[in-house]
């Protein structure tokens, strides 16, 4: 292993499913250059998002702990103030950090939660976007939640806002409308390809990864760099949507549009939240803009990598390549997020690439459940050598590991298998009536799938390897009350253990 301690880029997408990706089976999209990440490194195929919603799963991704043990609720919480996060804990360990692109880890909108939202300082709320629309804050802040410097995106499509809508509104005039143009969603958009904000956020990132090499700084660096894409409203620039017309003529797969009362979930009526179905035509639409969204965003990371490649570090930079949540895109007759517990929307990419790691085990897939939100913060951290936070303390906090998750570091250099060998998704949302909420938890073990929702009290099983699809809920079976029984103990204990926060609080500048 490099002595020195390496630079650290984690690509970040925004409702991407697993199976979007050419490394993952997709024969359909075109994505050479993350499929390049993925020969050199490792797969994961069976990364599960922490939580079903953008934000909270974003905030497990910085914290490492899911938003129970951050004592938060919703769908739309702020990580607190005191919780160690991912670029601080980097910082702390002599780290330059920086974002660009999407971070939705404070609130965007209304925080039901916060007292007094709009008599706050705005420049602690910078991806709020009333702030932005009303000129309380013209540039996001240094030092967030240990990002040394950001360069933002906050929002998706025609409502893409932050540093990048300012930059774009002060150089290129009259280019927002079109971006921002009402949308008969699905279709393409007609702002140039060089001033979307996807290449934007290739340009901050390469920007800032010139200026590291440039000042031949002995820091090692993190960046986040984050896209809004493939996230609905599915529209991609013309350039690429074109690519993909043929997918519009294309046979779907007989589990799409699927509507078998013995797969649907019954909390989406019994909680009010009546799901509508959609023609065929309207998803192969979706599907297409989908497509080339993510092509383009792998337009954009192959630009990032080729600048990586000419600072001379590559030898020397870990990439991971992941996703916040997936996206239902017609299976179940389903599209988009919400209560939903199969995996087309909790099951997401994960490509860890180490190049120092021992070539007979480049370009490996590991099928082991692994979480994408608690995993990713450990793996890092180890990579880089920088202990987690509050480890070496007294107390509970003695012990190395302070982290729920599991670091994937070995599997990645040795081709060692993920340890846990399960992984839980949880959702917490308030529903349609009035101090309602819901509860889901979801483990996710290498043959089943197991689901519960309160206060519904609904139990949905899925056999992976009988019904890959999960077309059939086989819960209600005799046979099944083993499986539930044990599957029903694993996950108490991930509850027991995961919803606990064991690193030790610490005061930072900056929210």
């Amino acid at each position: 292993m490099e002595t020195k301690a390496p630079n650290i880029i984690v690509f970040c997408t925004d409702e991407h499913r697993w199976d979007h990706l050419g490394c993952n089976g997709n024969t359909v999209v075109q994505t050479p250059n993350i499929d390049r990440i993925a020969a050199g490194g490792v797969t994961f195929t069976n990364a599960h998002c922490s939580h079903t919603s953008c934000m909270p799963s974003r905030a497990a991704m910085f914290s490492g702990l899911t938003i129970q043990a951050m004592g938060l609720h919703g769908c739309n919480p702020s990580i607190p103030p005191d919780i160690p996060t991912m670029p601080q804990v980097l910082v702390d360990g002599g780290y330059r950090t920086h974002s660009a692109g999407k971070l939705h880890i404070s609130s965007w909108g209304q925080d039901r939660f916060t007292a007094n939202r709009d008599a706050a300082d705005p420049s602690q709320y910078p991806e709020r976007h009333a702030n932005w629309n009303q000129g309380l804050i013209s540039e996001s802040p240094d030092n967030y939640f240990g990002l040394q410097t950001v360069d933002m995106v906050t929002g998706h499509v025609n409502y893409a806002n932050a540093d990048y809508k300012v930059w774009l509104e002060k150089h290129h005039p009259g280019a927002f409308e079109k971006l921002a143009a009402s949308l008969r969603n699905p279709k393409p958009v007609e702002i140039e390809p060089e001033l979307h904000y996807n290449h934007w956020i290739a340009d901050r990132s390469i920007d800032f990864i010139k200026r590291q090499t440039k000042r031949k700084m002995n820091a090692p660096y993190f960046l986040w760099c984050s896209f809004p894409d493939p996230h609905e409203p599915f529209a991609a620039v013309r350039k690429w949507s074109e690519v993909y017309r043929h997918v519009e003529d294309m046979e779907l797969p007989e589990h799409y549009c699927e509507t078998s009362p013995h797969n649907r979930s019954k909390t989406f009526d019994d909680l009010d939240q009546q799901t509508e179905g959609y023609d065929l035509d309207h998803i192969k639409r979706a599907l297409r803009e989908t497509y080339g969204m993510i092509s383009h965003v792998d337009e954009q990371v192959g630009r990032v990598m080729e600048a990586v490649e000419a600072s001379g570090q590559a030898d020397n930079t870990v990439i991971i390549f992941t996703a916040d949540h997936g996206e239902q895109h017609g299976e179940h007759n389903l599209l988009y997020k919400g209560l939903y517990p199969y995996q087309g929307h909790t099951r997401v990419p994960f490509i860890l690439n180490v190049p120092w790691a021992d070539p007979n085990h480049r370009g490996q897939q590991v099928d082991t459940p692994i979480s994408s939100g608690l995993d990713l913060m450990p793996t890092v951290l180890d990579l880089a050598g920088v202990p987690q936070p509050g480890a070496g303390t007294t107390g509970l906090d003695a012990d190395a590991r302070t982290l729920p998750g599991e670091s994937l570091a070995a599997v990645a250099l040795s081709g060692t298998q993920p340890q846990r060998r399960n992984a839980m998704v949880e959702l917490s949302a308030q529903t349609s009536g009035p101090g309602e909420w819901v509860q889901m938890r979801k483990l996710v073990t290498e043959d089943y799938r197991l689901i519960v929702y309160y206060p519904t009290q609904e139990v949905l099983l899925f056999d992976v390897h009988n019904d890959p699809y999960e077309q059939v809920n086989i819960a209600d079976r005799p046979e099944s009350k083993a499986i539930i029984a044990d599957l029903m103990a694993q996950m108490l204990n991930e509850v027991s253990r995961t919803e606990r926060c064991l690193p030790s609080p610490r005061t930072r500048r900056h929210v």
